[in-house]
């Protein structure tokens, strides 16, 4: 079985100078799991895309690639679909509850949050805008989720700087190494 990876951008988008853009330009097998209104967000239909994308890659072994709103889109969705990923990077989580009542998104807040059904690492940062240390802690604490700090690196988006960002993917190769290791165990 053939791995594919799909991204999950957050709120506006990935531009051009995000990394997960630029993983998506450089390597074949990440795929970006579009929404109809990057500029809206509303959690029953960027959960109802995601599905869609994971139920037309069910053959394969696939990894989510979440940022930002990503992530709160994936632990949604986890929560509520009979569908098998291999595993998640969940990097910059934010404070879902702020964008909320700031009127940035709808409908992500309702649901409590409980452990993913696989194997998951959630990437924050000290200096992240949208979320604090402690609350991006607590949210890969509730997921049960590795969590890992990478010290100050704003919201690891472009305006990070962090181009094709390699200590990220490093991390996503080894989440990809443990759920082999759990496999062959």
């Amino acid at each position: 079985m053939n791995n594919i990876y799909l991204t999950i951008p957050g709120l506006y988008g990935s531009d051009g100078y995000h990394w997960q853009t630029i993983w998506e330009n450089q390597y074949p097998h990440f795929q970006r799991v579009q929404q109809h209104n990057w500029d809206v967000p509303v959690a029953g239909e960027w959960i109802a895309q995601l599905e869609e994308t994971v139920a037309r890659n069910a053959h394969r072994n696939i990894y989510l690639v979440a940022h930002s709103m990503g992530c709160h889109t994936v632990a949604q969705w986890a929560a509520q679909t009979r569908q098998r990923v291999a595993g998640a990077l969940l990097v910059a989580p934010p404070d879902v509850l702020r964008l909320e009542r700031n009127g940035l998104v709808s409908g992500f807040a309702r649901l409590h949050p409980r452990p993913l059904p696989f194997g998951s690492t959630v990437v924050a940062s000290t200096n992240d805008p949208y979320a604090t240390p402690e609350l991006s802690q607590m949210m890969a604490q509730q997921w049960g989720s590795r969590f890992v700090s990478i010290g100050q690196a704003g919201h690891i988006n472009s305006a990070s700087h962090v181009g094709h960002w390699a200590d990220g993917y490093e991390l996503l190769q080894q989440l990809q190494d443990e759920r082999q290791a759990q496999k062959i165990a």
